[in-house]
């Protein structure tokens, strides 16, 4: 029964964002008909990004997404699967080459296109277009400008669950709230909120995976208290309610 407040308030949020008849906010199940086409080929892929060869990894994303048509999985299922898969480029990056961007979780890029393709054709596209963007930030020169972003990237991704602002962040580096704003834009072309709201909602789809959190406490661990206000911002930046991307996992 103490749970019960939390429980309508998460179901008041799923009603507003719904997009399908029903509310599938705590539908946990994996569908029958969903097949992960990255499942047994992601280590494959993600060595060939890590040695340079992105053309012949995108090459390879094309052919699972060919095959997931062929399959006639659900277009918002493999766009469920490609942010997860993307996530673990990321991931892996992180575990092959030490950098703040990659361990963050940071996506590069426009990240709300992924969940916004209307066929499997411009999935593709921008899948590989991501794919390309994060290979160019292994080849990225270490200038002073790009010491002072990685720096940035290192304190968000320590305090991403806390209520920290540019200033918080631009006086750990050691700079001003203006430079440090101007170094963002110039080298990653978005905002300081722009980035920190991709690192907590790359943080919740992990959580969304890889425990049994309730949605209130998955907005609580990466820096929203307000479940309502949490459930707003990851449908925002994903085209889909929390319930639907949990329906494809």
């Amino acid at each position: 029964m103490d749970e019960l407040p939390d429980g309508q308030k998460e179901s008041s949020a799923a009603l507003i964002g719904k997009q399908d008849p029903g509310v599938f906010f705590f539908e946990y199940g994996i569908a029958g008909h969903i097949h992960n086409v990255f499942r047994d080929e992601k280590e494959y892929l993600a060595g060939l990004l890590a040695s340079g060869k992105t053309k012949e990894c995108c090459r390879g994303i094309e052919k699972l997404l060919l095959q997931a048509k062929a399959r006639e999985v659900p277009l918002d299922a493999m766009k469920t699967c490609s942010a997860y898969f993307l996530l673990f480029l990321h991931r892996e990056m992180a575990k092959r080459y030490s950098s703040p961007l990659y361990e963050s979780g940071y996506i590069p890029g426009a990240w709300k296109t992924l969940w916004n393709c209307a066929s499997y054709e411009e999935l593709n596209e921008n899948l590989c277009l991501a794919v390309c963007q994060l290979a160019g930030l292994l080849f990225h020169p270490m200038n002073k400008s790009w010491e002072y972003v990685a720096k940035a990237f290192l304190y968000i991704k320590k305090m991403y669950s806390r209520n920290i602002s540019l200033e918080d962040v631009a006086a750990l580096v050691g700079i001003s709230p203006f430079y440090l704003s101007r170094l963002l834009k110039q080298e990653l072309n978005e905002t300081f909120v722009e980035i920190l709201t991709k690192v907590r909602v790359a943080e919740a789809l992990a959580l969304l995976r890889d425990s049994g959190k309730t949605i209130r406490q998955i907005g609580e661990a990466v820096g929203y208290s307000n479940t309502t206000y949490f459930y707003k911002v990851f449908k925002k930046q994903t085209g889909m309610t929390v319930g639907e991307v949990r329906r494809y996992l």
